[in-house]
Formats: C-alpha cells, sequence, structure tokens
C-alpha cells in the first residue's frame, strides 16, 4: 500500500489515538489481573494484620479445574453444497489438521485457557505465510481493542504490543514484510545515536510491560539494551479499508499495508471468554471472582495460625510492683503484660 508522507503521518497519528483509547479501557481491569497473577504464582503478600503469611492456593485451583472442565480444542467440520465437488470438505479438513498440527493448536488451545481463567480471555492469533497458515498464542496482557467493541469481529481495531525485536531481525524481515526502509534507516541512526530511545507509552503501560519483563527474567526495558525494539502490530481501519500497521517504539510507522495484501480476510484474532457477554469485550474471569474470597482465606488461616502460636508460646506476666519499666511493657500476644498478685 503507497502512501503519501501526509497519509503516513495521518496514520501515524491515528494509530496513536486509536491505541491510546485502547490501554485507557485496558487500565481499567490490569490491576486486577496484576493482583489475579500474585495469587497464581503464589506470591505472598506481606501484611502487618498477621504474622505469618501463608497463601492457599484457591485461585490457582479453580483456573484449572475450570480448564479441565473446558475439555479439548473444539472440533471444526467443513461441508459443501450438493452441486459443489464432494471431495471439497475432505481436502479442506485436511488443510486445517495439517495447519493445526503443525502449529501445535492443541497444546496452544490448552495453555490460552490459563490465560483465560486469568485475564477472562482467551486469545490466538492466525498468522498466514508462503507455506501454510499457522496460530499463535496472544498474551492477554499484551493485547488492545477498541473500548466500544464486544467482540474481534465488531472491533474498529485492535492489535498486539510487546512484541520485542532486534534491529538485524528487522533487516531480515523487512523484504518479506515490505517495510518502509527508508523509515527503518532512520531508526537505526536514531537509536544509534541515543543512548535511550524515546517511548510514548503511559506510566501504566509501562509499568504492564515491566511486569511482563519480570517474568521473563528481566527487571525492566533499559535492561533490553538499544539493540532491542518495541514493536506493536496495529489492525484497523484506514482510508476505508482493513489494513495493519507494524510500529516501532510508537514513532516508526515500518509498514501499513491491506488485510488483501497480506493474506487475511479479516482480523486475525480469535477470543473466547469463561462468562461471555454480548455488550462488552473484557469481562470478569474465574480469577476475578475467587480474588477476594482467596484474600479472605489468606487471611483467615493465617490469623488461625498466629492465634495458636501465640495461645501456646511466648506469653510472659510480672507483678506489677517489679519495678519494670511501663515503656518496655508491651499489652499483645508476645509481649509483657503486667499483672497484680
Amino acid at each position: 500500500m503507497q502512501l503519501t508522507p501526509t497519509l503516513k503521518k495521518k496514520a501515524l497519528e491515528q494509530y496513536i489515538k486509536e491505541k491510546t483509547a485502547a490501554m485507557k479501557q485496558r487500565q481499567r481491569f490490569s490491576n486486577a489481573w496484576l493482583k489475579n497473577e500474585q495469587l497464581y504464582n503464589g506470591t505472598p503478600t506481606t501484611t502487618l494484620i498477621t504474622r505469618s503469611n501463608l497463601h492457599v492456593p484457591k485461585v490457582f485451583e479453580a483456573i484449572f479445574t475450570g480448564s479441565a472442565r473446558m475439555g479439548r480444542m473444539p472440533e471444526v467440520r467443513f461441508d459443501t453444497k450438493k452441486e459443489d465437488d464432494e471431495n471439497a470438505s475432505t481436502i479442506m479438513k485436511h488443510l486445517w489438521l495439517y495447519d493445526a498440527r503443525r502449529s501445535r493448536l492443541d497444546e496452544i488451545f490448552r495453555l490460552s485457557k490459563v490465560e483465560c481463567g486469568l485475564y477472562s480471555r482467551g486469545i490466538i492469533q492466525l498468522i498466514p505465510s508462503n507455506d501454510g497458515n499457522k496460530f499463535e498464542l496472544v498474551d492477554t496482557l499484551s493485547f488492545l481493542i477498541s473500548p466500544i467493541a464486544n467482540s474481534i469481529r465488531t472491533a474498529r481495531n485492535c492489535g498486539k504490543q510487546f512484541i520485542y525485536k532486534t534491529i538485524s531481525e528487522l533487516e531480515d524481515e523487512a523484504e518479506e514484510k515490505e517495510y518502509d526502509m527508508s523509515v527503518l534507516k532512520k531508526m537505526k541512526d536514531e537509536k544509534v545515536a541515543s543512548d535511550k530511545t524515546v517511548r510514548n507509552a503511559n506510566n501504566q503501560d509501562q509499568s504492564l510491560r515491566n511486569l511482563r519483563l519480570a517474568y521473563l527474567g528481566l527487571q525492566d526495558t533499559s535492561n533490553l539494551g538499544i539493540d532491542i525494539v518495541e514493536i506493536t502490530e496495529w489492525y484497523t481501519y484506514f482510508n476505508n479499508e482493513k489494513v495493519v500497521m507494524t510500529v516501532a517504539d510508537d514513532k516508526f510507522l515500518l509498514r501499513v499495508l491491506t488485510l488483501k495484501e497480506v493474506g487475511l480476510p479479516r482480523f486475525p484474532f480469535s477470543s473466547y471468554a469463561t462468562y461471555p457477554r454480548g455488550v462488552a469485550f473484557w469481562v470478569p474471569s474465574i480469577a476475578d471472582i475467587h480474588r477476594d474470597p482467596n484474600l479472605a482465606t489468606d487471611v483467615t488461616v493465617n490469623q488461625m495460625i498466629d492465634n495458636n502460636t501465640y495461645r501456646n508460646f511466648g506469653m510472659i506476666f510480672v507483678d506489677s510492683g517489679s519495678g519494670l519499666k511501663q515503656s518496655s511493657i508491651s499489652p499483645r500476644p508476645l509481649g509483657v503484660t503486667a499483672v497484680n498478685t
């Protein structure tokens, strides 16, 4: 898709507005998602209420119970009209099975059920290529969608961020993916000339990105090095056509191609929810429903352990006339309490 400099600027401005709106919508849910992650991973939360700090894995158990009940990946069947070739459905089924097995779609679906339990949505991406279609699990924390959308099919725009590539990788795939070489060169020159790439992401988006990197063993985005670029693939309507934009560091528009040019009939994402609604895309997850009861269970169990510990150990009583300084008396469990004898 050939664009003039004016249209390129317009496309980048549209991308920034749409992505910002989608991030603000996601922020309403992201804080809860981070709490879900902590409970799922069994990360204990330090508290002043109790001395014990044990975690009961109720959220973890609920997610895997729900995953088991969701069963196997749905089967796909093809049918044809009577007047058409009767072998067409058989051929299509074999092609589907070839693509699914090559991408290990069974495993991807199994893993997506965990993401669905944590974040309310399991998302799978279709990636067309010259040697057949491939499927990929999308990290729900990296997925963005129009705030007014109730499904991917009805969305005006959606996309995936937190894609990290080196400049060398971008150069290697530039011809295949039809990147704008002038923009790629400009980006390379700017990154080499500066010690730090300017990012337009807001603080909330930055914290989400750093959290995801922390799970990969990295502390923050500065540890990735100057040669690493963050890519966002954005699918939207531009000039009355469905297009895909590839943007680096939210400022370098590497390409704008129509979906037809990349071999896609529609936006390449498929999503499902445990508790779907017809009027909203982001909905409650299994972890959302079990989170507060899990926190309450943790507090209750730890208080029981504390009470048993305090009742059996460490209680000290002294005569109030012993001359013990009042400042040293701590009237609490494991403390010193004055009594009249």
